[in-house]
Parts: structure tokens; sequence; C-alpha cells
């Protein structure tokens, strides 16, 4: 009886163990797509913004010739 308690109280804290894990790869994910989320949002402005620098130096570049 004694030995049994003992085997279930193993079990438990394997199945403990294997939920921390699943705990700790969620978390990872939930990371990942978070950093993959910023990365999306930050390219098309960072892609905008140098669009913009290159329409001034192009506008510039006209106005200094006209």
């Amino acid at each position: 009886m004694g030995l049994g308690l003992a085997w279930l109280g193993l079990a438990w804290l394997g199945l403990a163990w294997l939920g921390l894990a699943w705990l700790g790869l969620a978390w990872l994910g939930l990371a990942w797509l978070g950093l993959a989320w910023l990365g999306t949002g930050s390219a098309p402005t960072r892609h905008r913004l140098g669009s913009a620098r290159l329409g001034s130096a192009r506008h510039r570049r006209l106005r200094l010739e006209a």
C-alpha cells in the first residue's frame, strides 16, 4: 500500500513537471508571437519613414533645379 502511494506521488510529480513544461512552452510561444507582431508592426513604419525621407530629398533636389 505504501509503495503504491509512493508511485502515485511520483506520477503526480511527473504530471506537475509536464504541466510546467507546457506552461513554459506556451509562454515562449506567446513571446515569439509578440516579437513577430512587433516586427511586422515596426517594419512598415520604418519603411514609410525611409520613403518619406527619400521623397523629401527628391523634392529638395527638384526645388533646387527649378
